[in-house]
């Protein structure tokens, strides 16, 4: 048995991303995996395209009703599923515009023997991205960025998850962004270690700097109003 469930959560991913998002697929291959479970938000063809890559593949797939969800409520649907459904020891996110490095995998094994690891982040690669070019702008090294920016807020670019780190776990529902940071704190808090995967995958993110940051003043803006009412973390 696979020890390994692999889960995604799309949004027009396929129609947006096109042979990107076919590549991310591939790329997992190097994952033993033989479960995929996908919450869809989107009207395109993404789960059947999805279904198909499975279905040659011998992997189960099983899609779960993304309608309305935001990432907090959609990663908790997978994790939910994946702990009530499943027995294998890890789950393992991977972003539909990411693309494996091929040792990503050889690493990330290395770090699943040691019972005090319970999340393993690859390291997102944004070179030649839009998203790159404008942090090499106001200055930064998009490699330290996004070490620094993990080990602020986490990430679920590409990671791996152990069962006993997620039980319990309740995602506030209004994250539109930083569902990764409350991930990555509550499995430190349940007494996990942390690490990182430097050859972990080429990030081909499409950066939209008005959109992103509606996102994160909307989901601040949540955080605040939660904490004065006293449900918020």
């Amino acid at each position: 048995m696979a020890e390994i469930v692999l889960g995604i959560i799309t949004k027009n991913s396929h129609k947006n991303l096109g042979i990107t998002y076919l590549n991310a697929l591939i790329g997992s291959l190097q994952v033993p995996y033989n479960s995929v479970i996908i919450v869809d938000s989107g009207e395109d063809d993404t789960l059947k395209v999805t279904s198909d890559f499975c279905h040659k593949r011998n992997k189960s797939f099983i899609p779960l009703k993304g309608e309305g969800m935001n990432r907090a409520k959609a990663r908790q649907a997978v994790i939910d599923h994946f702990l009530n459904c499943f027995r294998e020891k890890w789950l393992m996110f991977l972003d539909d515009d990411c693309v494996l490095k091929p040792n990503f995998f050889t690493e990330a094994e290395r770090y699943m023997v040691d019972p005090n690891i319970g999340l393993i982040w690859g390291l997102d690669d944004v070179e030649g991205t839009r998203f790159a070019k404008f942090l090499k702008y106001r200055g930064f090294n998009p490699k330290e960025y996004s070490l620094k920016a993990f080990k602020v807020r986490g990430g679920t670019h590409d990671t791996l998850l152990r069962r006993e780190a997620l039980e319990g776990i309740r995602i506030p529902s209004y994250l539109q962004v930083f569902e990764d940071k409350y991930i990555k704190n509550y499995v430190e808090q349940m007494g996990y270690k942390t690490v990182i995967v430097y050859d972990g995958c080429w990030h081909l993110m499409d950066y939209h700097m008005i959109k992103d940051a509606v996102e994160y003043y909307r989901t601040y803006g949540s955080i605040i109003i939660h904490r004065i009412v006293g449900n918020g973390y």
